[in-house]
């Protein structure tokens, strides 16, 4: 594997690999292990982010600064589905740089992400939910829980799903450990928030083991332009005092 990388980077030529366009540049924003995001796009796909944060169904937060579309979509996918793993640092680190104010999420007891079934995993390599939440953990100053939730039953790929089958493919689907999370305030991550049933599924297990609050961290969303019903709640803009 190290041949191969080896390899790709000399055909490639030198420099860190942008993610989100493809080139080599002699210097990024954002540079983690040969791969980053470069100037141009970081102040491009940053003039996007979200002001804000949602209220939805099942969780008391859902912090989503981008939206699911263009370059920023492919490199998740590339991240998720390509064997791309090493992308995760450079985008937990991009949505670190895109969240709003620290007081917001600071009062959270554990990072948990999104757990993969073990079939899955053992498929994959990996739980690209697992390494975005490693990847944010210093920054976001809460403490990585990545056993406290369980993937008990093997689900279908929700993406070729429809949102009602979306539901029934993931209740039930999981199980969270009660003395691990019972009077905690639980802060899920995972890399695309869609139609929400997984984050559901998550919370409703989480909650009826006795968290206190179930919010959420994705990468981005994909929901807000199709679905009404979802709450956005503008945060205030919070001056120093001189």
């Amino acid at each position: 594997m190290n041949f191969v990388r080896s390899l790709l980077r000399k055909l490639e030529g030198n420099g860190v690999k942008c993610i989100l366009c493809g080139s080599r540049h002699a210097k990024c924003i954002i540079s983690i292990d040969g791969v980053g995001i470069c100037g141009e796009c970081y102040n491009e796909i940053i003039k996007t982010q979200a002001q804000d944060y949602y209220v939805v169904p099942g969780l008391e937060r859902l912090f989503a600064p981008f939206e699911y579309s263009g370059r920023l979509r492919n490199a998740i996918l590339d991240m998720k589905f390509n064997s791309s793993s090493a992308y995760a640092a450079v985008l937990a680190q991009l949505v670190i740089d895109a969240l709003p104010p620290y007081y917001l999420y600071s009062d959270y007891d554990m990072l948990v992400p999104v757990p993969l079934h073990p079939k899955r995993y053992s498929d994959r390599g990996f739980n690209q939910a697992e390494l975005l939440a490693r990847s944010m953990e210093a920054g976001l100053g809460i403490e990585l829980a990545d056993d406290v939730l369980f993937r008990t039953r093997e689900t279908q790929h929700q993406m070729s799903l429809t949102r009602a089958m979306r539901e029934i493919n993931v209740g039930g689907a999981f199980y969270a450990d009660r003395k691990s999370v019972e009077g905690k305030r639980v802060m899920l991550v995972d890399d695309i928030y869609t139609a929400g049933a997984t984050l559901r599924a998550c919370s409703e297990e989480l909650r009826s083991k006795g968290a206190a609050a179930v919010s959420a961290i994705v990468i981005a969303e994909n929901f807000a332009k199709q679905h009404a019903g979802e709450i956005r709640i503008k945060i205030p803009v919070i001056h120093k005092q001189s």
